[in-house]
């Protein structure tokens, strides 16, 4: 939610092996909660907030966890590593 961010990076913070973080994200894609974009060979995943009724239940769901302390940590390594496009 913090920022736009590669496979790498959520490996990164996550600490999550890239078959699992990719099938995640697959599954947010699907859904229509995450956006790709594609940069040369990677491609940058970031939160789809839309004014539809998942992205309202989105917003919801993160406000209700902005108070959550491993989730602010994970944030704000995410905001370091964002490259932001």
């Amino acid at each position: 939610a913090a920022a736009p961010l590669f496979v790498s990076d959520l490996q990164a913070i996550l600490e999550l092996p890239q078959p699992t973080v990719s099938r995640h994200l697959r599954v947010l894609r699907d859904a229509d909660l995450v956006r790709d974009t594609p940069i040369g060979q990677f491609v940058l995943y970031r939160l789809r907030r839309g004014t539809d009724p998942s992205g309202r239940l989105l917003a919801a769901i993160l406000e209700a966890m902005t108070h959550d302390e491993a989730l602010e940590r994970e944030r704000t390594i995410a905001a370091g590593r964002s490259r932001k496009t």
